[in-house]
């Protein structure tokens, strides 16, 4: 999974920061088959290889790909 719960609160803490693992886990796993449903698994699993030594522009995409995936799991 690209979004644990402490990387939904950094995205939506401002909105609900109080949610659960057990209460937001469901629809974040929905979230992020929606997700690579629309974008492709090549494109995925890339995402899922980000790591430390990254460029800045692969981060920049990882960060924006989180927030979209946690923010369809809060909506």
């Amino acid at each position: 999974m690209l979004v644990s719960i402490t990387t939904f609160k950094k995205h939506v803490s401002g909105v609900q920061g109080a949610l659960t693992e057990s209460t937001i886990a469901s629809h974040l796993k929905a979230s992020e088959r929606d997700f690579r449903a629309m974008i492709g698994g090549p494109l995925y699993d890339f995402l899922e290889q980000v790591a430390v030594g990254s460029t800045d522009d692969e981060k920049d995409l990882l960060d924006l790909a989180e927030a979209v995936i946690s923010w369809k799991a809060y909506d």
